[in-house]
């Protein structure tokens, strides 16, 4: 429906890019937009700004050997925030697209 009447909504914590015949026009912020489809505007994709938090988990193996003779192993687990910002928003929306 949104879309016959050239109305776009972005949600909070989200910004949508532009594009004007497949090339990049703006980064659209959270609230109602007018997008008229007949002059080739469209969204290219949404990208959240919200904190995201990656679990990386390694397991690695020690040299030093125990009481019997066994090396021992260690599991670690780290977290990796990531945050993105709205002035890398294309950048960072066009390099995942293209993976």
């Amino acid at each position: 429906m949104g879309n016959l009447l050239c109305c776009v909504q972005v949600d909070q914590s989200t910004v949508a890019i532009k594009e004007q015949f497949g090339k990049y026009q703006d980064v659209l912020q959270p609230g109602c937009h007018f997008l008229p489809w007949c002059f080739g505007f469209q969204l290219a994709g949404h990208l959240s700004l919200r904190l995201q938090q990656l679990d990386v988990r390694c397991e690695t193996k020690t040299k030093v050997y125990s009481l019997f003779r066994n090396s021992t192993s260690i599991d670690l687990t780290q977290a990796v925030l990531v945050h993105n910002q709205i002035i890398k928003v294309n950048h960072n929306l066009y390099f995942d697209k293209h993976k």
